[in-house]
């Protein structure tokens, strides 16, 4: 999770990525935002009932992908005063998961279906994603995002 809590509502945060991907699934990479640290989305609980359909109406980034053994870098604009998650459309895009057919992970592992965690912090400000159902090879480098130099 992103905590930009520390930053004055109202204002913008400007961060830097990286992305990274060793995988042979397409996947989609976004950032939608939370209630709190329990990654409740509008209310709606994680593993409840329109959790999925919630986190992709709130999501805060455009999408996040790049091609296999490729690293990219990029910037990215969230709300100061919020907290953010990341979550990951495996092999699909962001059509076919709002439609309910793709397997979409979230790094709460409450919200998947399959009960894994399918996202790790690996270092500070870096994710490590696993695209398989039932966490797969558990490599957890099909996408690798680092998030850092937050700027207000």
């Amino acid at each position: 999770m992103i905590d930009l809590t520390n930053f004055a509502d109202g204002s913008k945060v400007t961060v830097d990525y990286t992305i990274s991907r060793e995988a042979d699934f397409n996947n989609e990479v976004y950032f939608y935002a939370v209630d709190d640290i329990t990654g409740a989305v509008d209310g709606v609980a994680v593993g409840d009932e329109g959790y999925l359909q919630a986190a992709l109406n709130n999501l805060v980034s455009s999408v996040l992908s790049t091609s296999d053994d490729n690293t990219e870098n990029g910037t990215l604009e969230f709300d100061a005063g919020s907290l953010i998650a990341p979550l990951i459309i495996a092999d699909s895009n962001l059509e076919t998961a709002q439609d309910g057919d793709a397997s979409v992970y979230f790094s709460f592992a409450g919200a998947n279906g399959d009960g894994f965690d399918h996202i790790k912090m690996l270092d500070d400000n870096t994710f490590g994603f696993e695209d398989l159902p039932n966490g797969g090879d558990r490599d957890f480098n099909d996408i690798v995002i680092t998030v850092n130099n937050f700027t207000a």
